[in-house]
């Protein structure tokens, strides 16, 4: 192949040369010149941003036949043929069953051929199998000296405690704007392109943090300017993205109440094929400049745009409210996912717009009954501390807001109500389905047997059930959204193993709604 990608053509061959990455550079290299090895490392992370990288850099130094100051020389045996046989890369997105850690668990116990160590990279660990990550448990507590393995991921908590535990952890975190910069400003350079600063910062901007989708960026950007200067336009067509002084109109429209202007301007940036979702996005994030200029005496170094369109935001800052302004980055910043999943985009932006552009910065009416339920929520008692084996709480009365929902009647004392039960619990899950959490959320909705007996809502569960709903979090939780429904105390009980025929009872009263049903013997 004669072209390479500039991510693979320059990717770094030291540890000098990862950008970005200075803590775990500095902890590896140390570790590298005191001969202190551990027998297995994780590496975990955003994409891009050089765990594969480092873990050949690091593969390379610890069999270097003459490392310098922790990196590989470069020049020995081992550098040049990069370990040879005995640094193994391999993906487990591909191969994830449990058959290839078993052929790693044969072939670990040879002693390498020419080097120090032999190296495992396992790109994309969080891939195996749950039997692969099994079957690999003992090697990696137990491994030969001579081996060191290397796990790669970028979703590390899909990766099993017990092999977490037994690794060495490095986090790898996002590349700043200015070191993407330098980074693609020298790459660049190396590769005889000139360029603009403000082109360089763009690019730099769309990575995201990831050096690999930086460097992705200007390659595109080089493919498409030729052999011309890059430009911060050029950068602007290769991402479909518009210039800051568009995004300010959008966003001064928006902030004046201009709408005919911003529909028009809509429509016009619509038809040009760029994506709203990438407008909505570019608002914000010019929104929130805006209002760190309003902030902030001095806020050069807090916003990342060239001088030119530094003026031009904080003239577009002066005659707006902070308050305006903050409301209006919150809104936008919420819409993103929303867009994402959108059947119409443009309806969905349009009318975000126009609610902005209609507010005076307060909060929206369905804003406010959200913060208002939220508030009545919190005004219920701390809930008692939880009994060892039903765990119970009891909030207080004094000061409680009155609820305008109905209650439940509830049953008189001594006598078991599994209608009134099912009713209190099926408005509690009502409130439950409205919160972000989904494995809580569906727990709960697994919930069957409830009874109400003196003034207490009694759950009973499966050992998994109590194991969740048990914790202190989600109990207290339970009980205020209980509380919000009915004045109720709630219990937690251990669903006991019943005969035949106390299951055949137990069905029957529930039919008849009460515990005094009789079954004559």
């Amino acid at each position: 192949m004669s072209y390479l990608a500039l991510y693979r053509k320059f990717r770094p061959q030291t540890f000098d040369e990862i950008v970005g990455q200075d803590f775990v550079v500095t902890t590896l290299k140390n570790q590298i010149k005191s001969g202190n090895i551990s027998h297995a490392y994780l590496f975990t992370g955003t994409r891009g941003t050089g765990k594969t990288t480092a873990a050949k850099v690091f593969s390379r130094a610890i069999n270097c036949l003459n490392p310098v100051d922790g990196n590989p020389c470069m020049k020995c045996r081992s550098c040049l043929d990069n370990g040879g046989m005995d640094i193994v890369e391999l993906d487990a997105a591909s191969n994830n069953g449990v058959e290839y850690i078993r052929d790693i668990k044969e072939k670990v116990q040879y002693a390498p051929g020419s080097s120090k160590y032999k190296v495992y990279i396992i790109d994309e660990v969080h891939m195996l199998s749950q039997s692969a990550f099994n079957a690999f448990l003992k090697t990696l507590e137990e491994p030969p000296a001579h081996a060191v393995f290397i796990l790669c991921t970028t979703e590390a908590y899909k990766i099993p405690q017990t092999i977490l535990s037994r690794c060495m952890r490095f986090d790898f975190k996002l590349v700043g704007v200015d070191k993407l910069e330098a980074l693609v400003g020298d790459v660049l350079v190396r590769s005889g392109k000139s360029f603009t600063p403000e082109a360089i910062n763009a690019v730099a901007v769309a990575g995201e943090g990831s050096a690999r989708d930086a460097l992705s960026v200007a390659d595109r950007c080089i493919a498409f300017c030729g052999d011309r200067q890059l430009t911060y336009d050029d950068v602007l067509n290769v991402l479909g993205a518009n210039d800051g002084r568009t995004v300010n109109k959008f966003a001064s429209y928006i902030l004046n109440g201009q709408l005919a202007e911003f529909l028009v301007l809509t429509d016009k940036t619509v038809r040009e094929g760029k994506s709203v979702n990438l407008l909505a996005r570019d608002i914000a994030a010019q929104l929130r400049d805006m209002a760190v200029i309003k902030l902030c005496n001095n806020a050069r170094k807090l916003v990342n745009v060239p001088d030119s369109m530094y003026s031009v935001l904080e003239s577009s800052a002066k005659d707006v409210s902070l308050k305006k302004l903050l409301y209006a980055a919150e809104v936008f910043g919420r819409i993103d996912s929303d867009l994402r999943f959108a059947l119409n985009p443009r309806i969905l932006f349009e009318a975000t717009a126009i609610k902005v552009a209609n507010s005076n910065g307060e909060v929206d009416a369905e804003s406010l009954d959200r913060r208002i339920r939220q508030l009545e929520k919190r005004s219920a008692a701390a809930p008692a501390k939880a009994a060892s084996d039903g765990q119970s709480y009891v909030p207080r009365n004094e000061g409680k807001t009155e609820q305008p929902r109905t209650e439940p009647a509830l049953p008189a004392a001594g006598v078991k109500d599994y209608n009134a039960a099912r009713r209190v619990w099926a408005s509690v899950l009502k409130e439950v389905h409205t919160l972000d959490e989904p494995i809580f959320s569906t727990v709960c909705t697994e919930v069957s047997d409830c009874y109400i007996l003196n003034g207490e809502l009694v759950l009973e569960l499966t050992a998994g059930q109590l194991n969740l709903l048990g914790q202190r979090q989600n109990t207290e939780k339970l009980q205020k959204l209980l509380s919000d429904c009915a004045p109720l105390r709630l219990v937690l009980k251990k669903r006991e193993k019943r005969g035949d025929a106390e299951e055949t009872v137990e069905a029957f009263r529930k039919l008849a709604g009460n515990s005094e049903f009789i079954v004559n013997e």
